[in-house]
Order: structure tokens, then sequence, then C-alpha cells
């Protein structure tokens, strides 16, 4: 999803440096990507992720010498379990990579945010609207909300604003729409088409909260779906 969402931003107009931080195995899949925009990028696999990772982190971050004025967190994993299916070890990595890797993240970079900063996280409508065979990935998600809340609240001395961003479904192609999405569905099968969402429109919102436009949110949830759980 994330470098999807930068695929649809004008890049050119961003005058500071990018770190994308991601596997090895994302690095590896997107080499040609990253060197053409001349992106940073740190390896961390937040399933497997320790402070001996996280001190190693700053340090880098501390050798790099910049000021941050933008912290967006797009990590997500969903294995689509129930509670029958759902094993311990699944339990452990959704968690891992939707809320303890963002956490921890942030709390390395605070050490370099510029005053008047962003920090916004990616979470999902799965965090508050009832759906099957989700649910390791909407308490997981649910949790990054309340995440964003609390942050909002510590980090206003700093004149950091936290806030996330939860879209619905995001499917490029309206012909090639998964069928699970029509029968989890509250809306009905036929009428699901209107509230699928394309990466432009979730990477427009995203621009705008790391603005200086939005410096008045602060703390907020905000519900990218076209009214689906309405």
């Amino acid at each position: 999803m994330a470098l999807n969402l930068l695929n649809r931003i004008n890049l050119d107009e961003c005058a500071e440096d990018i770190l994308l931080i991601d596997t090895p195995e994302k690095a590896k899949d997107n080499e040609d990507f990253i060197n053409d925009n001349r992106f940073l990028y740190y390896e961390m696999d937040f399933t497997s992720l320790n402070q001996e990772k996280l001190n190693l982190f700053f340090e880098y971050i501390d050798n790099l010498n910049v000021e941050i004025s933008e912290v967006i967190t797009m990590s997500g994993v969903n294995f689509s379990n129930s509670v029958f299916t759902l094993t311990l070890d699944e339990w452990k990595d959704t968690t891992n990579v939707n809320v303890t890797g963002p956490l921890f993240l942030v709390k390395v970079l605070i050490n370099f945010m510029a005053k008047k900063s962003k920090i916004i996280f990616v979470s999902s409508i799965n965090s508050f609207y009832g759906h099957a065979d989700r649910i390791d990935y909407a308490a997981a998600k649910a949790s990054l909300n309340q995440l964003c809340r609390n942050l909002a609240i510590e980090l206003q001395s700093y004149d950091i604003t936290v806030n996330a961003l939860l879209p619905g479904p995001i499917i490029e192609d309206i012909n090639n729409i998964p069928l699970e999405i029509f029968q989890s569905s509250k809306k009905g099968a036929h009428s699901m088409e209107r509230y699928i969402l394309d990466y432009d429109e979730v990477s427009d919102v995203l621009l705008f909260l790391a603005s200086d436009q939005s410096n008045a949110i602060n703390g907020q949830l905000i519900v990218l779906d076209k009214g689906l759980t309405l």
C-alpha cells in the first residue's frame, strides 16, 4: 500500500529527503523504484523488533543529521483470520506490524522532529466496523487508533500533531474487486462498487494531513470510505 500511495504523489514537489522503512524483501522487490526516486531506505522487520534494532535505528537517524517534518506509518499485515483459525504466532505478528512497530518507530523519531511536524497513522475502517475474518487485524488497528489519540495529547507541548486516516477498501481495478468485499458488506453486493476507493483519493487526503493546511487537526480519526460505515 505504501509504495502505491507514493506513486500517486508528485515527488518533484517534495524538497526533503524521503526515508522508507520496510523489510529486506520489500527493498529487493522495489529496488528500481527506490533507486529511481533516490529514496533513503532502512531495512527493518517489525515482526522481529527488539531494543537492539531500535538502538541501531536511532544511531542511523542521528547520523543523518536531519530534522524530520513528517512521519507516515503505513505498515500492516492481515491474515484474514477468524477466532477459529487465528494462531498465537499470527496474533503476535499482526500486533507487532500494526501497532508495536509504529509506536516504537515514532518513539525514536520524536527525538529528531521539528516543531509543527506531522505524524500520520494509516489505520482502517475495520478498526470499528464489524467484519468477519478480521479479528486480529481489526483489534490491532483499533489499538492504533487509540495510540493516535494518546500521542496527540502527549506531543501537544512539542507542537506535533498526530492523526489517523481510516480508509475503506482500496482497489485499483474496479473490474477486479475481491469477492470477499461483496460478501462481507452490510450494504449489499450490488451497491458495494460505489464505496470502493482508489489510491489517488487516499493520497490526496494524506498530503492534506501532512500540509500546513491541517494544522488545526489533531488527534482525529479521519474516515475515508464514501459513507460505507454510515
